[in-house]
């Protein structure tokens, strides 16, 4: 039959991956076929290519994100000052139904209303120009 030491997985010492390297002082060949230069070229110059064809097409894309980022970033400002606004005016509305000196306050300063008999004496200052500007 067979022999098991015969068939085994064992390393064949003769066996070699690369061919035999040259003997010294031979002349080696630098630079290989011009082809493959040429080749190794082209394959850089598609690379160089294909990276600036994605990047012309994805950035108009890139720009329109960037527009609409900052137009909700402006958007989500002028909503926080609308909510600041509209909590103001559901605290006056409150204060107004409830709160009846208030009520009082806001007819006289306002409307310019009084009740009879009542002489409401108002007191207006002059804005003055200082060095920070108008002062009230």
């Amino acid at each position: 039959m067979h022999d098991p030491a015969s068939t085994s997985l064992v390393h064949d010492p003769l066996f070699r991956d690369r061919p035999a390297a040259t003997a010294r002082g031979a002349a080696r060949k630098v630079g290989g076929n011009p082809w493959n230069r040429l080749s190794g070229l082209m394959e850089l110059t598609l690379f160089i290519l294909l990276i600036v064809c994605v990047y012309r097409l994805f950035a108009p894309e890139i720009d329109r994100q960037n527009d609409l980022i900052s137009d909700r970033n402006q958007l989500e400002v002028i909503r926080d000052a609308k909510q600041l606004e509209l909590e103001k005016l559901r605290q006056e509305h409150r204060l107004l139904k409830t709160d009846r000196q208030f009520l009082d306050s806001v007819a006289r300063d306002r409307l310019d209303l009084q009740f009879e008999g009542e002489h409401v004496i108002r007191l207006e200052r002059e804005t003055r120009l200082g060095n920070h500007g108008p002062v009230e």
